[in-house]
């Protein structure tokens, strides 16, 4: 869903396994998020879904389209 947590005081993310796509700004200006969990069942990132966010850490598994994601955008990554 775009935009779904756009703006919100969210810390922490577990996104569940079987989810495919983040939507579209989903996370944007989420400026206290700080731990993100993305599975491996991830595909794609809509635009702009972690806009603003820059002191997280994604949570991926290796080789994973999470891990080329956050890697791409210079996001801090743990591999597990």
């Amino acid at each position: 869903m775009d935009e779904a947590f756009a703006g919100t005081a969210v810390e922490s993310v577990v996104i569940p396994y079987g989810v495919q796509k983040i939507g579209w700004f989903a996370f944007s200006g989420c400026t206290k998020l700080r731990s993100i969990r993305l599975p491996p069942s991830l595909e794609s990132v809509g635009y702009g879904a972690f806009d603003g966010v820059s002191e997280a850490v994604f949570i991926v598994q290796a080789g994973s389209y999470g891990e080329a994601f956050a890697r791409s955008f210079g996001f801090c990554t743990e591999v597990e």
